[in-house]
């Protein structure tokens, strides 16, 4: 299940203002609002935070996907994909999905989406799993050009 929203789906709630001890679960639509600042709320660029959301239910054999869009066109990106969430410092922004297990090279559309799709999440992986994903773009517009998405996470199945 992600936590993040994209309708119509409920297994999505967004994570724009939330650090890692305080996710949970929102109806669709809503965003967790934390007191302790923005942790992985993104860094804006030319289009505004990027927006990265995810489709599926990450159950082992299942389809699915993560999409970035609202980013700069043609440029390069990462991926990062994290246990934990210990946000730090970076580009001007921070970086929620740190330290990261996976770092994955990407570029932007001409109309500025990212489109990772999944044919089958993959076996072995445990049930209750909590993976955190963000991107960071390269972005002239963005603060030491490099925008960064929101923070999404999505917990296996």
């Amino acid at each position: 299940m992600w936590l993040e929203s994209m309708p119509p789906s409920r297994a999505w709630n967004q994570l724009q203002s939330c650090t890692r001890r305080e996710m949970k679960v929102c109806p669709s639509g809503s965003s967790v609002n934390s007191s302790s600042g923005k942790a992985g709320g993104g860094l804006a660029g030319v289009d505004g935070i990027p927006a990265l959301s995810g489709q599926g239910l990450l159950l082992a054999g299942t389809p699915g996907a993560l999409h970035c869009h609202q980013a700069a066109p043609l440029q390069p990106a990462v991926l990062f994909i994290s246990l934990v969430s210990t946000p730090v410092a970076f580009k001007g922004g921070q970086l929620a999905a740190f330290p990261p297990i996976a770092q994955i090279p990407l570029v932007t559309s001409a109309s500025g989406d990212v489109l990772v799709p999944f044919a089958a999440w993959p076996t072995g992986i445990p049930a209750g799993l909590v993976l955190d994903f963000q991107v960071a773009l390269h972005d002239p517009a963005a603060v030491q050009a490099v925008a960064i998405s929101n923070l999404l996470a999505g917990t296996t199945k």
